[in-house]
């Protein structure tokens, strides 16, 4: 059934036309609710690769968070990065928060989370500013040096909307002196989890350099029997993290 915009909009100059002056009332209450259905879904999408680190920790399984991104991406059509994004802001916000602020976009989660022990500022501002795009928020914090570095204008228009940074090299800033006070205790849990892979997917790449260097042999079996202990002792650790 098509819904017929309101004559005035045809009368008017669109210069002065207000967003509620051209989309129509109940197109906004199905825009809306569309909204929440992608938010719902990025946070979906994120809780789901957590949850399978989470079961591979618990298995002792040791899995880099790339594979499960990469893995799960093929599943939702959405790329590798982008599968990151929505894992590690899931991981930020447990559900009380979420619900709190159920009104936003996702990626003003996104954003939010960047500015490190000011994430609550940022979301209760933007809550208190009813339609405010991601780059006006970006703006209102970090002003002109969002216009100097890029800030403002570059997540938009990208192809996956909610979530910036799709560019190779365009990292999200997030403030590292204040990481450790902005987490909350499923975060740090996922960044011990992630750190411990991590190291432990690599250490095959440290031996076969061990082996390959021209340091003594005994050296060689010093380094290579280390990493072969931490290997042995990682899924243990893992386990006793969830």
């Amino acid at each position: 059934m098509e819904t017929k915009i309101e004559e005035k909009v045809f009368t008017l100059d669109w210069r002065v036309l207000t967003d509620a002056e051209i989309v129509t009332d109940d197109l906004q209450s199905e825009l809306i609710q569309w909204r929440e259905v992608f938010r719902a879904g990025q946070f979906r999408v994120g809780d789901i690769a957590l949850q399978i680190i989470e079961d591979a920790s618990f298995r002792g399984i040791v899995i880099p968070d790339s594979r499960v991104d990469g893995a799960v991406s093929r599943f939702c059509g959405k790329s590798p990065r982008t599968v990151r994004y929505y894992r590690e802001t899931a991981a930020f916000y447990p559900q009380e928060v979420r619900q709190e602020f159920d009104i936003l976009p996702f990626s003003h989660f996104v954003f939010a989370r960047t500015m490190g022990i000011r994430w609550r500022e940022v979301l209760e501002f933007s809550a208190s500013q009813p339609g405010m795009t991601e780059n006006s928020l970006r703006y209102s914090f970090l002003g002109g040096i969002a216009l100097l570095t890029g800030e403002v204008g570059r997540s938009e228009s990208a192809d996956d909307q909610e979530t910036p940074c799709e560019t190779p090299g365009d990292e999200p800033k997030i403030k590292t002196c204040e990481v450790s006070q902005a987490l909350p205790d499923r975060a740090m849990k996922h960044v011990r989890m992630s750190a411990l892979n991590a190291v432990a997917s690599s250490i095959d790449a440290f031996c076969k350099a061990v082996e390959e260097s021209d340091v003594s042999e005994d050296t060689k079996d010093a380094l290579i029997g280390a990493a072969n202990i931490i290997r042995k002792y990682v899924p243990e650790v893992l386990k006793s993290m969830v």
